[in-house]
C-alpha cells in the first residue's frame, strides 16, 4: 500500500511470473479482470496440513498408536522455518508460532517415544531439539534417560560431558548435578 501503483505492479507480475514457473504457467488464469487460481488445479497448503493433523493428534493420548503416526506425519509436513525469505511483521509473527508449535511436537513426540519404550527414536528427537535450543535441559535430560533406559551409559556420558561443557559455558556458576546423581534419578523413577 505505501508503494507507487507502477512499483506496486511490476512486484506483483514478478510474483505472478516467479509463482508460474514454480507451479505450472496456468496456475493463475484471469477472469473478468481479476486474477483467480485454476479452478482446475489441485492446491495443497502444508501449514494447514501441518496444523489439522496437530489438532486430530491433540485429542489423543500421545503414546497411542494413532496419535504418534499423526504427530510423524506432522514432523514430516514440518519443512523448516516458515517464509525464511520474508521479513514481513505478519510472516516473523507466524514463523514464530509454527517455530514453537514445532518444538513442542518434538517435545511431545520424545515424551511419547520414552513412554513407548523406543528409546532410539526418542533420542533422535531429543537431538532435534537441541539443534535448535542447546540450552534446552528437559530434552538433555531426556536424551540422557533415553540412553541410560536403554543401557546405553557410554552415550549417556558423553551427552552429560556434553550437557555440563554447554551449560558451564553459558551459565557459569550454576550447579551441575553429578552424572551418578543423574543416573540415579533416571533409575528410581522405572
Amino acid at each position: 500500500p505505501d508503494l507507487p501503483n507502477e512499483k506496486t505492479s511490476s512486484l506483483f507480475h514478478s510474483n505472478l511470473y516467479r509463482l508460474r514457473q514454480a507451479l505450472y504457467p496456468e496456475c493463475i488464469g484471469k477472469d473478468s479482470g481479476r486474477y483467480i487460481l485454476d479452478p482446475h488445479g489441485s492446491f495443497r497448503f502444508d501449514v494447514d496440513e501441518f496444523q489439522e493433523t496437530l489438532r486430530k493428534a491433540a485429542g489423543l493420548p500421545p503414546e497411542g498408536d494413532e496419535a504418534t503416526s499423526l504427530m510423524e506425519k506432522a514432523l514430516a509436513l514440518y519443512s523448516g522455518q516458515f517464509g525464511q525469505e520474508f521479513y514481513t511483521e505478519w510472516v516473523e509473527t507466524m514463523r514464530w508460532q509454527f517455530e514453537e508449535q514445532h518444538m513442542r511436537l518434538l517435545t511431545t513426540m520424545a515424551g511419547a517415544y520414552t513412554e513407548r519404550g523406543e528409546y532410539k527414536r526418542s533420542a533422535d528427537l531429543c537431538q532435534q531439539i537441541l539443534s535448535v535450543d542447546e540450552y534446552n535441559e528437559a530434552a538433555w535430560y531426556r536424551l540422557m534417560s533415553n540412553y541410560i533406559l536403554d543401557d546405553q551409559v557410554e552415550a549417556a556420558t558423553f551427552c552429560y560431558r556434553k550437557y555440563v561443557d554447554i551449560v558451564s559455558e553459558g551459565v557459569g556458576g550454576e550447579e551441575i548435578p553429578e552424572f551418578e546423581e543423574i543416573c540415579s534419578r533416571i533409575r528410581d523413577k522405572r
